[in-house]
């Protein structure tokens, strides 16, 4: 069986590439296991500072910032 992890929630996706993504899943090989994982930026990455220098983000949407992030779940204090 196949096991798949897609991030989801990408700012630098576009219309194209999410349909790219949902192609290429209707093509994987039957059965198999698709994980979401929602993405995370942290501090002092290529991708956090091109995100927050292209304007996708904010310097407080950076994990560990001023909040963590669990899941869905949301925990405004440091993560330390």
């Amino acid at each position: 069986m196949g096991r798949f992890d897609i991030i989801v929630n990408n700012p630098f996706d576009t219309p194209d590439t999410m349909k790219e993504t949902r192609e290429l899943i209707k093509k994987l090989t039957l059965p198999f296991i698709v994980r979401n994982f929602e993405m995370r930026f942290f501090p002092g990455t290529d991708l956090t500072i091109k995100a927050v220098n292209d304007g996708l983000i904010e310097p407080d949407d950076v994990e560990g910032q001023r909040w963590c992030k669990f899941g869905n779940w949301h925990f405004n204090y440091e993560c330390g």
